[in-house]
């Protein structure tokens, strides 16, 4: 099982000192939404912050989405189809997954909550009353949470309500009108609860200048900016020559043309027979959001379990459209699509390198290093969190990474000031951790204060994202960082730094 990634880290340490009383956008910055902060509030409650703890929680959010989405496939087309959809869904997502080498807890959330979204949807379309009024207000819950995780986060709420709306407009205006508020009532809910929860807290203008002026007037236009249309398309086309993409999605290809000769073949309409179109309708919208995030890495896993799905209504229209006696012949279409992705899972699951990262050594010394009650200040954008995380020591500034302070158009000379004000006071933090990477060669004699610390300009120095404005208090805070503190020890590319003190109690 392979260690987590810088977002792991991010979200584990976020989750962590929420617990410890630091709120998330107020006390600890990230960009993300609180759901994903709640679900490592709980894993951080009950097992602690150790990495191997994430592997665990994404192996299980993994096979519970699997499983769900065989629940849904087995409601609209039997037993067959259903352990299909599951055993593909496990060896699809396996590859990205914690055995894969590529962790996302964002990912994993997100696609536990799409699966929760279909299945309420595929069982509200046949239930009735109460148990439909409940169903819908689930459906529109359960989306709205993904979309309090990540806003692109909406692919199965909208597939879900899109085959809903469309069924429910046979039976009239209020019928649709009645499933919209019900959907729509959903959705306020965990919306309403969380503007109160932060709002008693005292976070909510925080989380609201995260969301919405970090997220969508500075980080969603910068990025499609870095990369410009025809630097967008090349990205888009080398995505989907990745075969996990192509070959599977022609599960959905094959699927959809045999629904439609079926149709053909017999006209009449039937419930199940239009709500098994929420399949390709689901995965139109997860490769759109896919794209939209520049087809990059753990953006695919809702689209892997999606196309996993996809197999399992393959086989159930296979196993229609033959007549009685020949239909071991549906898994002609269906079973070579397995050996690629079993070939690949085995490739890919080889022990892992055992050596400790830099990070947890250095997270770990840290914690040996202090009391529990003191804080640290991390300023290294990628493993910086992680080393939080792995100490368990509280932020002393609310930025744990640096993107909020080297972002254009987010940036400005008050953020550096929190960092400075900080450094100046009585409080100063006993450690500060600076990364070495991107700072230039090493001078002779080897690493000192002043150039680690040259090393906050050259951070997010390039591209579109960064901010060139040369804010006097970054400047003040370099300053400080050379009288006041000097280098304790490196650790690979992650340098510490000691605050001078005399007779620090450390009992």
């Amino acid at each position: 099982m392979r260690s987590y990634l810088p977002d792991e880290g991010i979200y584990t340490f976020v989750g962590w000192s929420w617990l410890q009383g630091d709120w998330p956008y107020r006390d600890v910055w990230d960009h993300k939404g609180p759901v994903i902060f709640l679900v490592t509030l709980l894993r951080t409650a009950l097992f602690g912050s150790a990495p191997e703890w994430t592997g665990v929680q994404e192996i299980g959010m993994g096979l519970l989405t699997a499983a769900l989405l065989a629940l849904a496939a087995y409601r609209l087309w039997g037993g067959i189809a259903a352990s299909f959809t599951g055993l593909m869904g496990v060896i699809l997502w396996a590859q990205l997954g914690p055995t894969g080498g590529h962790m996302s807890t964002a990912g994993s959330i997100i696609a536990l909550l799409n699966a929760v979204c279909i299945l309420a949807a595929v069982h509200a379309a046949a239930a009735t009353g109460r148990t439909r009024a409940l169903l819908l207000i689930a459906l529109g819950v359960t989306g709205s949470l993904g979309f309090l995780a990540k806003p692109n986060a909406i692919g199965g709420i909208v597939a879900g309500t899109i085959i809903l709306l469309w069924l429910a407009r046979r039976s009239g205006t209020r019928r649709l009108l009645t499933d919209g508020g019900l959907l729509a009532l959903g959705v306020a809910l965990p919306m309403v609860i969380v503007a109160i929860v932060f709002g008693i807290a005292g976070a909510l203008a925080q989380l609201i200048d995260v969301a919405y002026v970090y997220n969508a007037t500075v980080r969603g236009p910068t990025i499609l900016a870095e990369y410009g249309v025809a630097g967008m398309v090349a990205r888009v086309a080398r995505g989907l020559l990745r075969l996990h993409v192509l070959l599977p999605a022609g599960i959905i290809m094959m699927a959809a043309a045999l629904a439609l000769l079926e149709r053909v073949r017999s006209p009449r309409s039937s419930l199940a027979g239009d709500v098994e179109w929420i399949v390709p309708v689901w995965l139109g919208l997860e490769l759109l959001i896919y794209l939209s995030n520049g087809v990059y890495g753990h953006h695919i896993y809702p689209v892997l379990f999606t196309i996993a799905l996809g197999a399992g209504w393959l086989v159930a229209l296979t196993l229609r459209l033959l007549p009685e006696g020949h239909r071991i012949w549906a898994l002609v279409p269906v079973v070579p699509l397995l050996v690629w992705p079993a070939a690949e899972l085995a490739r890919l699951n080889r022990p892992p390198d055992q050596d400790k990262p830099d990070w947890r050594l250095v997270g770990e010394r840290i914690q040996r290093d202090t009391r529990p009650d003191e804080r640290v200040l991390v300023f290294a954008r990628h493993w910086g969190p992680s080393v939080l995380a792995i100490s368990e020591r509280r932020t002393a500034i609310r930025y744990i990474h640096s993107p909020p302070l080297h972002v254009r158009g987010y940036a400005s000379n008050e953020r550096w000031g929190e960092v400075v004000e900080l450094l100046r006071g009585p409080d100063a933090p006993p450690f500060v951790v600076l990364p070495s990477w991107k700072v230039g060669d090493e001078p002779e004699g080897g690493p000192t204060v002043e150039w680690l610390a040259g090393g906050i300009d050259m951070d997010n120095a390039t591209g579109p994202m960064a901010d060139p404005v040369p804010y006097p208090n970054r400047g003040v805070m370099k300053e400080l960082l050379a009288q006041r503190y000097d280098l304790d020890y490196c650790e690979g590319v992650l340098c510490v730094l000691r605050l001078r003190t005399a007779g620090r109690d450390r009992s």
